[in-house]
């Protein structure tokens, strides 16, 4: 594999595009524990967050006027800054239309450990699609809470979609990433927190969000919460129908509780 992007040179070099191809694949970014951050405005959120930047790669002929505050802040943090082609930025780009900026960040790894002392949770078991994921996230950030587990099955957080659809919010709170989710869901309720499972019918409404912490936990819209998580949790909470829809889009039913949740904390 090639060598991280460490040299003074401004140019790509051709080992440094080979690297940065490495990280859009699975394999690439899990060797190299970094991941591709692209878009102006991402890359902005990512440089006023505490993750660790290693480089910033930019088409200087396609610096937009707001971007030139993004190169400067690049400059005033002394982040290696490196030029490359559109048929560079082209050749890493998730989207069909790249904006000419990308930033190889390491992805910081968070455990049940790490968890901050306070603020409600959202636990994720099986949401495997990323855009949900990401969605799922931005909405976690926008209504304060600290931070979201996901399980296995659950897209991962280093997907270049999940990145983009939180739209920086991953940049704000703790994701942590477990293998053993009814497990660590055992270690919440040990630590005080209150598990309520979302189910399509036979919780709870309105007035469900109990006293203290709170973690929150969805399930994949093809099966649902597990029966290893479900057994561990101590509420469910219903979204009340009046229409003849099956379900809810997992993103939406997120987005209806963690508003739920927000408004009953805040009365």
């Amino acid at each position: 594999m090639a060598r991280p992007l460490t040299t003074p040179a401004r140019p790509l070099t051709k080992g440094e595009v080979k690297y940065l191809r490495s990280l859009t694949t699975k394999k690439g970014r899990e060797e190299a524990g970094h991941v591709l951050v692209e878009g102006w405005k991402a890359v902005d959120e990512l440089l006023a967050s505490r993750w660790r930047v290693e480089s910033v790669v930019v088409d200087l002929q396609r610096v937009p006027p707001q971007g030139v505050s993004v190169l400067q802040r690049c400059a005033d943090r002394a982040i290696v800054l490196r030029s490359g082609t559109a048929a560079d930025l082209r050749a890493v780009s998730d989207v069909r239309e790249d904006q000419g900026i990308v930033a190889v960040a390491l992805l910081p790894t968070f455990g049940l450990s790490d968890l901050p002392a306070a603020g409600d949770l959202l636990v994720l078991d099986g949401v495997a699609d990323p855009g949900n994921v990401g969605t799922l996230i931005r909405t976690a950030d926008w209504f304060g809470v600290s931070a979201v587990v996901l399980g296995a099955g659950s897209a991962s957080v280093d997907s270049p979609k999940v990145l983009r659809s939180t739209m920086g919010s991953l940049f704000h709170l703790h994701a942590i990433e477990v293998k053993d989710l009814a497990g660590a869901c055992r270690a919440l309720a040990d630590a005080g927190v209150t598990l309520v499972t979302a189910e399509v019918d036979g919780g709870t409404w309105p007035r469900w969000v109990p006293q203290g912490r709170v973690a929150l936990i969805l399930g994949s819209e093809a099966h649902g919460i597990s029966p290893e998580v479900r057994s561990v949790a101590s509420r469910r909470v219903s979204i009340p129908r009046s229409g003849r829809a099956e379900s809810l889009n997992v993103a939406a039913a997120g987005a209806i509780l963690l508003s739920s949740l927000s408004e009953q904390r805040h009365a």
